[in-house]
């Protein structure tokens, strides 16, 4: 099972559950999720003038990392037209990279 991040359903439901008091293990059996997953959510995201976990406020923060991301400034949008394309033309993943590696591109 791959990477999977959080919805923002699934950040309003820590937040509930969060303020009537149940326990990191019960939100993350409700969620299926693992409970490291629930810790390092809240850790991550709570405000920091008062520790609380606020939803809008996770899904904010959370965006704001994605967007600011290393692997973001590596590709331009001319890349991802690029795959986007062979991906038009019916091209598998494996055959675009190897494409691309023959032509040079970074991948």
């Amino acid at each position: 099972m791959g990477y999977r991040p959080l919805s923002a359903e699934e950040r309003y439901v820590i937040a509930a559950r969060r303020v009537s008091k149940h326990s990191v293990a019960a939100i993350a059996r409700e969620l299926k999720r693992h409970c490291s997953t629930i810790y390092r959510e809240v850790a991550r995201n709570a405000t920091t003038h008062d520790g609380a976990y606020r939803p809008m406020f996770a899904i904010e923060k959370a965006s704001g990392r994605r967007r600011r991301s290393r692997r973001n400034r590596r590709y331009t949008p001319e890349h991802f037209a690029t795959i986007e394309r062979l991906l038009r033309e019916d091209f598998s993943p494996e055959q675009i990279v190897g494409r691309l590696r023959l032509e040079g591109s970074r991948s």
